[in-house]
């Protein structure tokens, strides 16, 4: 069975030894790490399909986060990296990001983009 590992960006304000607590862009009375867990967990309660939805464990840093994906990822899994970033009240759109070079990369990010388009408006 093929995964989706679904890794909430940032750390939810744990304190790292090298950092301050990183709990990504703060506004509106919340943090993109809140925010990317209400999504995580909303997606994880509601899921039914062909992948396995694995959530990344939280508290990780980004390099912790991907040891834990790369460890446990077999050829053909699926990674998104929540992220909600910081911008005007005005603003829309999203977006997503793979590597290149691969058209199986490409063809999945693409496709995630179209269809999280579609359903978010």
């Amino acid at each position: 069975m093929r995964h989706i590992f679904l890794s909430i960006g940032h750390n939810k304000g744990k304190r790292l030894p090298w950092t301050t607590p990183d709990q990504g862009a703060v506004g509106h009375g919340t943090n993109e790490f809140l925010m990317g867990k209400l999504i995580v967990d909303g997606l994880i309660s509601q899921y039914k399909g062909e992948y396995q939805l694995v959530k990344v464990p939280e508290g990780l840093n980004l390099a912790q986060r991907v040891a834990f994906i790369n460890k446990n990822a077999v050829d053909g899994d699926i990674c998104i990296e929540f992220h909600m970033d910081s911008a005007g009240t005005t603003a829309s759109g999203c977006s997503t990001w793979y590597y290149t070079g691969s058209d199986y990369a490409m063809n999945k990010a693409r496709a995630f983009q179209m269809e999280y388009t579609r359903v978010s408006g």
